[in-house]
């Protein structure tokens, strides 16, 4: 039996038009390995109708913007230049012309412009940039580059320093939007501080540390030299355990070793031999913890107001 997939495309006063997605073959007898499906077909079929898809999406953008908004006469074409979109069902290659501006329109200083250009101002969907971040955040970025090339249909070779240098974009815009950090929480002078009540209640505190590698590869002498110059910077503000649980107060590190084992260790392991800068790994850490507290697709809902929004398919 052959199956034939076909989309249409049914435009605001009705009419259709029809497009051939792909074509199937089955053998009238049922197997289990040729049931449904398969992981490759299923992968040409969808990016086929990304392809289609945006093909429809940006003649529909370049007609609304044929005709002068002021004076509605046609705009002529300058040239065309292609536009390189990665999109999470692969990469196209999407034709942009270039339009004059109408005479009418002399107070604008530009000649021509480009209104896909205007309208498609990153190189990556929000799709593509989130699932990259998502899985990247809790795997290798080599790992996360074979997920991706095995279940999506990306036609390219998938570099682990592009998924990297995605992940870190989105990072450090989600940085940019932090508060200045809040050193202390005591007002008034530090002299005074000693003279202000005790806070009611038990005060808990937790220590501990996580093992990044890091990339200037730093002998240990090195390594413990500075650790004991921040123990001698900051020795009025570490508490002595040993008094605490002989006045028995609690002392325990569980809470802590949880989290750091969850949120660095799980990510910075050592078997996987790589080697950070102080600002990669803290940049990768801001992504993980919005992952880890599931807050990573309000974010882009933030960024992206139609991100995974009201325009999901219905089905039939």
């Amino acid at each position: 039996m052959r199956f034939r997939i076909q989309l249409i495309t049914v435009d605001e006063d009705g009419s259709e038009r029809v497009h051939s997605v792909a074509e199937l073959e089955r053998d009238s007898t049922l197997r289990l390995e040729t049931t449904g499906l398969t992981l490759a077909e299923g992968k040409r079929i969808l990016k086929h109708l990304q392809e289609v898809v945006v093909e429809e999406q940006v003649e529909a953008c370049v007609v609304q913007h044929r005709h002068c908004a002021i004076c509605s006469k046609p705009l002529s074409t300058k040239g065309h230049h292609q536009i390189k979109l990665q999109t999470v069902f692969g990469n196209l290659q999407i034709r942009s012309p270039r339009l004059r501006c109408c005479p009418c329109s002399e107070g604008d200083r530009t000649k021509s412009f480009s209104p896909l250009a205007q309208v498609l101002t990153e190189r990556s969907t929000p799709e593509r940039l989130y699932i990259e971040t998502l899985f990247a955040s809790l795997l290798s970025y080599g790992a996360t580059t074979k997920l991706l090339s095995e279940l999506l249909p990306l036609d390219e070779q998938l570099n682990a320093v592009t998924i990297r240098n995605h992940l870190l974009e989105v990072a450090e815009r989600s940085e940019a939007e932090l508060e200045p950090e809040q050193v202390s929480f005591i007002e008034g002078c530090p002299a005074a501080w000693a003279g202000l009540p005790i806070p009611n209640g038990p005060l808990t505190i937790g220590i501990d540390g996580g093992f990044v590698r890091d990339q200037r590869d730093k002998g240990w002498f090195e390594a413990v030299e500075e650790f004991s110059t921040y123990i001698q910077r900051n020795r009025g503000f570490i508490p002595n355990h040993g008094e605490r649980y002989r006045h028995g107060e609690r002392i325990s590190t569980g809470f802590v070793e949880s989290t750091v084992n969850q949120v660095i260790s799980k990510r910075f392991v050592k078997k996987q031999q790589m080697r950070w800068t102080p600002r990669g790994a803290h940049l990768l850490l801001q992504t993980r913890t919005k992952v880890l507290n599931g807050d990573l697709e309000d974010t882009f809902r933030r960024w992206y107001p139609a991100f995974r929004g009201t325009t999901e398919a219905k089905a039939a």
